[in-house]
């Protein structure tokens, strides 16, 4: 091979590189713009999304808020009831526990020193 083949080899291979990148160039341009296209796209999506966290961030927060003051208002419920509450339910067992032991002590009768016909002598009725 002489020098003039060899350098005609070389253009040949620097032209055949050169048209390889212009159609890999000429088919990437297109990608690229829809490339683009989408990132800006997904830049829209993202603001979306960054209101919609601010916005559930504020709904949190006055969730979080009434939930604060229906506790408060329960537990102040709370506090005013159950004393009253305790002392009833503390007033029924004595009561009950007073007329249990008065119907113990007293045998039911039926007027005549006898249990009536109906009740047993622990005084239940059959």
């Amino acid at each position: 091979m002489n020098a003039e083949t060899v350098a005609f080899v070389l253009a040949l291979a620097f032209a055949a590189q050169t048209v390889v990148v212009c159609v890999v160039l000429l088919r990437l341009v297109p990608v690229l713009g829809e490339v683009n296209e989408l990132i800006a796209e997904l830049r829209d999506v993202m603001r979306k999304v960054d209101v919609l966290t601010r916005n559930l961030e504020s709904a949190s927060e006055g969730v979080q808020h009434v939930e604060e003051r229906v506790r408060g208002v329960v537990s102040r419920i709370l506090d005013e009831i159950e004393p009253p509450v305790r002392r009833i339910a503390g007033l029924a067992a004595g009561v009950r526990v007073t007329v249990g032991s008065l119907l113990r002590r007293r045998p039911i009768t039926g007027g005549n020193g006898l249990p009536p016909p109906n009740v047993t002598e622990r005084g239940v009725v059959r």
